[in-house]
């Protein structure tokens, strides 16, 4: 119990020193999506290419968790885009968001951090491969479904050539592929360069945390349906329960990686969904989603933990 303490407390501090800012008005809503745009294209990149350019290439890459990370992803996906389809009469591009939260776990932003202070140097390559599977797999086919349903007469080579081009101009994807070419070519940074890039980087996690604090600040307990009841169902209870199963069945799994997978699975749902549910009409629905999974996420982080002993 100590120790799940030691590793929650100091999150959760943190998300509450962004709530009580933003309620006390210590400084204005609208620094959220600014600070947010830097984590986003300034720390966590930064992050991403000292790590990954660190770190050699054999060390990054692991199929078996790539594979079941993937599988599980995916599954979930499938099973909210069909649930929202046919079970609550959605529209395909709203279906689609909501399947997109229920399946993709705010990885950049609170994976980093939670991850980084559990397994320390350990975590790159799970988060690596985590933001590949959501930053390429999953935003692709979300992005695919969604324009697929908004414009039902526009041919197929139109919508993958769209879903592409959001793809490359992604900051994390990137990110990724630079670190990854110059693991690759196994850079020696100067050391000017070296400290400026762990600067920014460092400040990926506190900021990260305080942005999710400030965010819940506008949570409306009232608003909460029964959409956003099924989302939070789908990504805090199913993915974590499918990701052990999908785990326990592969094969050449480590303990370190199923504990990794677990705690992944674990956590609140993608803030992205907010910001591309404003493209798709359930901008407040989705917003209220990730909230509410970030409050849950204290249950569902600590229950892994609780359980990290028997793995």
């Amino acid at each position: 119990m100590d120790q799940i303490l030691a590793i929650n407390l100091p999150i959760f501090l943190m998300i509450a020193v962004g709530f009580i800012s933003i309620k006390a008005k210590l400084l204005p809503m609208s620094s959220i999506p600014i600070l947010s745009q830097f984590i986003i294209k300034i720390s966590l990149p930064s992050f991403l290419v000292y790590a990954l350019s660190t770190t050699p290439l054999q060390k990054i890459w692991q199929t078996t968790y790539f594979l079941g990370y993937a599988l599980t992803s995916i599954s979930v996906f499938c099973l909210g885009y069909f649930y929202f389809r046919k079970a609550r009469s959605l529209p395909a591009e709203k279906a689609s968001i909501f399947a997109f939260g229920s399946s993709m776990s705010n990885t950049g932003f609170i994976g980093t951090a939670v991850l980084t202070m559990i397994l320390g140097s350990h975590a790159i390559p799970y988060l690596a491969m985590t933001l590949i599977i959501e930053s390429i797999i999953m935003l692709s086919l979300m992005l695919f479904l969604a324009e697929m349903g908004r414009h039902q007469d526009l041919r197929l080579t139109a919508l993958f050539k769209t879903t592409i081009q959001s793809l490359i101009k992604h900051p994390v994807i990137q990110s990724i592929v630079v670190g990854c070419v110059l693991s690759l070519i196994s850079i020696q940074w100067p050391k000017p360069i070296e400290t400026t890039l762990n600067f920014f980087a460092h400040t990926a996690t506190p900021l990260a945390l305080f942005v999710i604090g400030g965010s819940l600040s506008t949570l409306n307990i009232a608003s909460i349906g029964k959409n956003i009841l099924s989302i939070c169902s789908f990504k805090m209870l199913l993915m974590p329960l499918t990701m052990a199963l999908v785990f326990f069945c592969l094969p050449n799994t480590t303990s370190e990686m199923y504990f990794a997978a677990l705690i992944l699975a674990a956590l609140p749902m993608a803030s992205a969904t907010a910001i591309y549910g404003q493209n798709y009409g359930v901008a407040e629905q989705a917003s209220a989603a990730v909230m509410l999974t970030a409050l849950l996420s204290f249950l569902s982080i600590s229950a892994v933990l609780l359980l990290r002993p028997l793995f």
